[in-house]
């Protein structure tokens, strides 16, 4: 079980989960964070990064240890989000 103390609330943050000293998503997906299981789809919203901005975003979460222990998040593919290419998070444009 990953306890509160052990989640990157750095990277929680800068992905708008974590704003203003509290969570944003229901209870339930951060006690599933917590207890190192992967959420349901939560909404990511407002996400900045350099020349880029997504207004909503839906993803699974989950924490995962890197080689050195620490803990990072980590998207559906289980692929830590430090380790993903940049365009993963480009606003992709829907087909009508």
């Amino acid at each position: 079980m990953i306890k509160e103390k052990l989640l990157p609330m750095q990277e929680l943050k800068m992905f708008g989960v974590y704003r203003d000293g509290k969570f944003t998503i229901p209870e339930e997906q951060v006690r599933a964070l917590r207890e190192g299981r992967m959420t349901d789809v939560v909404e990511l919203k407002n996400l900045k990064g350099k020349d880029v901005q997504i207004d909503s975003l839906p993803a699974r979460l989950s924490i995962v240890r890197g080689a050195d222990g620490n803990p990072s998040p980590a998207g559906r593919s289980g692929i830590p989000v430090s380790q993903l290419p940049s365009p993963a998070f480009q606003r992709r444009k829907r087909s009508s």
